[in-house]
């Protein structure tokens, strides 16, 4: 069983960017790039000189060989697609700005500042929301934007 892993890092090994191809290619598709790209990576084909490209060399036929494997049979297929789209909702929302409080506008009776948002939306935030951390970040009520909140000047 091979392992769906991260590589250098952050990077989340892609086998569909490693072979060249988009999420709703056929088998056949695959295994085409896949030959295409053995082909032409394979160390008995190239000419390199150094120890680093042999060594990026060798890397990348083995990444493509391993990206081919996930990919070729369809349970495992599944499993990286259901991985990536999983990633792909982790990301981060994007941050429009970063605010101290004091930027923000206070509402004693309902003991909540608040910010417009550029669209015209309101980012919300409870004074109690802060008692606990020293940054927030606050969804927009209407688009998918937010902000980072600190409790003072950082």
């Amino acid at each position: 069983n091979l392992e769906f892993r991260k590589m250098d890092g952050d990077e989340q090994f892609n086998p569909y960017v490693i072979l060249g191809m988009r999420r709703d290619c056929s088998k056949e598709e695959i295994k085409r790039s896949y030959h295409r790209l053995i082909k032409e990576l394979h160390p008995d084909k190239i000419m390199l000189t150094s120890s680093d490209e042999i060594s990026q060399s060798e890397a990348r036929f083995q990444q493509v060989h391993t990206a081919y494997n996930l990919l070729k049979n369809s349970h495992e297929r599944s499993r990286v697609d259901a991985e990536l789209m999983k990633s792909e909702i982790q990301q981060p929302m994007p941050i429009s700005e970063n605010l101290d409080l004091s930027d923000m506008e206070y509402k004693e009776e309902l003991k909540e500042y608040s910010y417009t948002c550029r669209c015209g939306g309101i980012y919300l935030v409870s004074k109690d929301d802060l008692l606990v951390v020293d940054a927030l970040l606050i969804s927009c009520s209407s688009c998918s934007l937010s902000i980072q909140v600190f409790k003072c000047t950082q």
